[in-house]
């Protein structure tokens, strides 16, 4: 037997105690979550969701149709949006139930997506200056880096060091942020590194 927290009444908060007391896993929806808040963060729910379970966790997630700005956040999107699956779920071992009209053709599509991440990054060099890059591979492209192989500005600064990182899920995406970061004054990429310390 699992409960789970839905869109309406139970929250993942008022579940948990029971699962808790009574040793009952809780199957974490985070779309139920979005819609009927609490005061737990998705990487806090998640935590302690995980902690309800004997063996591989059961999780949900599921897409608005209409977008979470549209009347109706709680219909389901044929398909599920990158930006809706929890950067925290990354590198879990889970099983996650994709709620989704087009079915397999979404469960393919998430996987295509969640296996083509690309992260914009930050790096500070050995002098003190900062590079701004993107890749689908952050650890690999940082031993790239000082390993002197990645860029020829970092090549002659290092040892260099990750202090930022966002996934801005696809790799137009990603290009486009480069560009914004790489425009921005130098002021505003430290204050940027700073919003995630």
């Amino acid at each position: 037997m699992t409960v789970e927290n839905d869109d309406t009444t139970y929250t993942p908060s008022e579940l948990l105690p029971l699962c808790q007391a009574e040793g009952i896993p809780l199957v974490y929806d985070v779309h139920h979550h979005r819609c009927n808040q609490d005061e737990l963060s998705i990487d806090e729910a998640t935590e302690q969701a995980i902690a309800t379970w004997d063996r591989e966790p059961m999780f949900h997630i599921s897409s608005p149709i209409e977008g979470w700005k549209g009347p109706k956040p709680r219909r389901h999107h044929d398909f599920i949006s990158l930006r809706d699956f929890p950067q925290c779920w990354n590198g879990l071992s889970l099983t996650v139930e994709v709620e989704a009209k087009a079915k397999e053709v979404a469960v393919l599509k998430l996987m295509k997506q969640l296996a083509e991440r690309w992260f914009v990054y930050i790096l500070r060099c050995a002098d003190g200056s900062l590079y701004t890059g993107i890749t689908n591979d952050l650890g690999r492209r940082i031993e790239q880096h000082n390993a002197g192989t990645a860029s020829r500005y970092t090549r002659s600064r290092l040892p260099v060091t990750l202090v930022y990182q966002e996934e801005p899920t696809t790799k137009g995406k990603a290009l486009k942020r480069e560009l914004a970061i790489k425009a921005m004054s130098r002021k505003a990429k430290e204050a940027l590194i700073q919003s995630v310390k």
